[in-house]
């Protein structure tokens, strides 16, 4: 009898603390589903191998198992990959933000369009149009004109895929010339 009551009260506690929102759209459930599944306990044990490792494929590894949103308590690591010394890392840096999405990434990965390496920009373009975010259009736009035939392809495709007016008009005019 008192395990059938703990676990009873234990339901009705989990139903009212579904009704709570936290954040924008946020549910209870939401976030113990998020906190208990397996992605954030592997970006959770990531964490020391890309901030601290100098073996370029256990980082890319661990760069390579971020897949979602969940990966993003690791974004302060990954972003500091985005200046590794290893091209590679680098790259695989660049696509797990493209994996975790969301505000953080996305402004990042717009930053990483006016980065010097050509690398890095061309894989910035493909996340950003995997991820349809509208506040990249003008710099895509912008990155149409360089002289880089891969970063041109990435941006073209990247506008197509987001589809907003200005990104089609760009790409008309691009068409056109």
């Amino acid at each position: 009898v008192l395990v059938f009551s703990s676990v009873r009260v234990m339901l009705i506690s989990f139903l009212l603390f579904d009704t709570i929102k936290t954040g924008k759209e946020l549910k209870f459930t939401r976030l113990v589903s998020t906190i208990t599944s397996p992605g954030i306990i592997k970006a959770y044990f990531n964490i020391p191998t890309l901030g601290k490792s100098l073996d370029r494929e256990k980082v890319g590894r661990a760069l390579h198992e971020i897949k979602d949103t969940r990966g993003s308590i690791a974004m302060d690591e990954i972003v500091i990959r985005l200046d590794d010394a290893d091209e590679e890392v680098r790259e695989e840096a660049v696509r797990a933000l493209g994996r975790i999405g969301g505000d953080s990434a996305s402004k990042v990965l717009i930053d990483c369009l006016s980065n010097e390496n050509s690398l890095v920009k061309v894989e910035s373009a493909r996340a950003l149009g995997k991820l349809n975010i509208q506040e990249a259009v003008p710099f895509l736009i912008e990155s149409l004109r360089s002289n880089d035939e891969k970063l041109v392809d990435a941006s073209a495709r990247a506008l197509g895929k987001i589809n907003s007016p200005e990104s089609t008009a760009a790409l008309m005019g691009m068409l056109k010339s």
